[in-house]
């Protein structure tokens, strides 16, 4: 099993490559770029948002934009005590910088897998939070299968004690229902009896 999801935002490029065991994550930007592997027993099954608040890029924007050339120019105006022209043009250019820099900041609207040892980070909305939404669901789903065959699994071999917290784990997380554990429980008493 092998599939990708590919997002591009601007320069930002992320790839996620789902394997039965693993993900593969490479993510590209404009200052760095990033390649690693997870084990499939490494990342977490909950869901995080994150985004900054629009209204106050907004309202920074047609401040430094609007309101303090404004302002600027009123006191150019203004007698007695007057700004001269040359100081009311650089202040002007000054502010229409910080607004363009605030304009092409780049906006963060994350979706985030945590609780896991490290979290996965996807755009929300590219291609679209469906398509983002159904692969992490995905990722989630086979990592459960991965974790029900490696831990879910009866084998006489390793203690009890350590077979019985490895299912109960499964149980809480879970990964299993509560008719698995006591048919795992039970398949492992029989077969712990029968050898």
């Amino acid at each position: 099993m092998k599939i990708v999801f590919e997002q591009k935002k601007r320069f930002d490029v992320r790839k996620y490559t789902l394997y039965s065991d693993k993900i593969l994550v490479e993510i590209k930007t404009v200052r760095e770029n990033e390649r690693y592997e997870l084990k499939l027993d490494k990342i977490g099954h909950n869901i995080h948002y994150q985004s900054d608040s629009m209204a106050v890029k907004k309202t920074a924007f047609y401040i430094c934009f609007a309101v303090i050339p404004a302002i600027i120019w009123i006191l150019h105006f203004m007698p007695p005590v007057q700004m001269d022209q040359g100081s009311a043009i650089l202040g002007t250019a000054i502010f229409w910088a910080f607004a363009l820099v605030i304009l092409f900041r780049k906006h963060d609207d994350d979706i985030f897998l945590v609780d896991g040892q490290r979290s996965l980070v996807f755009f929300r909305t590219i291609p679209n939070e469906e398509s983002v939404l159904n692969f992490i669901n995905q990722v989630i789903e086979t990592s459960r299968i991965y974790l029900k065959n490696k831990y879910g699994i009866i084998d006489i071999n390793v203690p009890e004690d350590l077979f019985l917290s490895r299912i109960n784990w499964l149980r809480e997380e879970e990964i299993i229902s509560e008719k698995e554990f006591y048919e795992l429980k039970n398949g492992y008493i029989v077969q712990k009896f029968q050898s």
